[in-house]
């Protein structure tokens, strides 16, 4: 194997996050905020990349989740909140300023709509329907549409569209064609604590991770109408 280190072109040997892209790209998140917050390991060339706030970034800001979008669109959560976007060859930043709520970013997913979805802390989730211009107007998901907690981790997707995310106490699962909103706790099976981790597998079956166990959930069909 090799070790990629500061030596070898890492911007910092704590490397916490990674995240692949279509073009085969890897982008690579420290732990320990530092100026430079954001490393892409480009494939072709076998060459790293850094950005910073000399890039459109906000410096000593640790990134805390990446998603693409459908337009090969790369976007960035934070610690510290705010999202960004690498598209074209630049970052497009969006804080309080652009409509971003305050709080640290959970969790991003880009649904199979095209849809992104954020979790912020002690907000909720958001739902993105428009990233392409300057200015970002989320649909909101709190306590006030359903939720058991504001305090929300990972986010998953069902083979129907249904969007799952961790809460305090197990499972929360919407609908966003119907703003249905149902939870799944002890009572389903969801156990272990904080869920760290949601992937469907190609049964359409949700692995979920937790603090101390491992739990799969099989989402029933909806039947038509």
């Amino acid at each position: 194997p090799i070790l990629y280190t500061r030596a070898l072109g890492l911007a910092d040997d704590d490397a916490s996050l990674l995240f692949e892209d279509s073009r085969g790209d890897l982008w690579i998140g420290a732990f320990s905020p530092a100026k430079t917050g954001v490393t892409r390991w480009e494939r072709n060339s076998g060459r790293f990349f850094h950005y910073s706030d000399s890039d459109g970034l906000e410096a000593f800001n640790a990134p805390s989740a990446f998603a693409e979008d459908h337009n090969g669109g790369i976007w960035v959560g934070f610690r510290e909140g705010g999202l960004a976007c690498y598209r074209h060859g630049r970052f497009q930043r969006f804080g309080a300023e652009a409509g971003m709520p305050v709080g640290s970013i959970k969790a991003l997913l880009v649904d199979q709509s095209g849809r992104l979805w954020c979790s912020v802390d002690n907000v909720g989730l958001l739902r993105f329907d428009d990233t392409s211009g300057e200015m970002l107007r989320p649909d909101v998901y709190s306590v006030r549409q359903g939720l058991t907690s504001n305090i929300l981790s990972v986010i998953g997707e069902d083979q129907q569209g249904r969007i799952y995310v961790g809460a305090v106490h197990g499972l929360e699962r919407i609908d966003p064609r119907t703003g249905r909103v149902d939870h799944y706790g002890a009572a389903a099976g969801i156990l272990g604590g904080y869920i760290l981790d949601i992937q469907r597998d190609r049964a359409g079956r949700l692995w979920i991770c937790t603090q101390n166990r491992i739990c799969r959930f099989t989402p029933e069909t909806e039947q038509p109408a």
